[in-house]
């Protein structure tokens, strides 16, 4: 059997779509010699059609490739409302939204900053389908004795396939005893 060295060639209408795992092939007549086209990680989302060459002392041998490449993991997270309101004493909610932009599963782990405001979670993890949203609802509540001011409360959500966080902020404002519990006194005259 007749081996033949062939030098194998990508071409694209750009450049950097990716590399090969090997620049040449040596293969014995009627064989076959695999090989791998590793896509760029800075290629954007988008169809792409390939031609690779093979190509050796007696002949060129061109075939096209369609790829397609996608976004597989990415997130956003937002909540609403970004500022609560409350007296000491007092419990309000927020809803976050966690939006999986992706378009392979991710599952997202949710934590929400602690302070002088307790803070509940209806859940801390979320396993989410490629393009698709969840809401966490957030219970903020201020205890009896905290001073009045405004208080950040960052969530967060961290994806297990990238370990990359997302976060939003809610503001949570504790009004002072006056504002909360006024109260007005008029005299009378008898």
């Amino acid at each position: 059997r007749r081996h033949q060295q062939c030098g194998l060639r990508v071409g694209h209408a750009g450049t950097g779509a990716g590399t090969l795992s090997t620049k040449s092939i040596s293969a014995a007549q009627n064989s076959n010699n695999p090989f791998t086209f590793l896509v760029s990680s800075a290629l954007p989302q988008g169809s792409y059609s390939l031609a690779i060459s093979a190509a050796s002392q007696y002949s060129t041998i061109t075939s096209s490739v369609n790829i397609r490449v996608d976004q597989c993991f990415g997130s956003s997270m937002s909540v609403s409302p970004s500022a609560l309101e409350m007296c000491a004493g007092e419990t309000r909610t927020a809803s976050a939204t966690v939006s999986n932009l992706g378009t392979k599963p991710d599952v997202f782990s949710v934590t929400a900053s602690d302070g002088p405001i307790s803070l509940r979670l209806d859940r801390t993890q979320l396993q989410m389908q490629g393009s698709s949203s969840a809401a966490i609802q957030l219970t903020a509540a201020a205890p009896v004795g905290t001073s009045p001011g405004t208080y950040p409360i960052l969530l967060s959500a961290q994806s297990a396939n990238t370990k990359e966080t997302k976060s939003a902020t809610v503001s949570a404002k504790v009004l002072s005893t006056a504002d909360c519990h006024a109260i007005g006194l008029t005299a009378e005259k008898l």
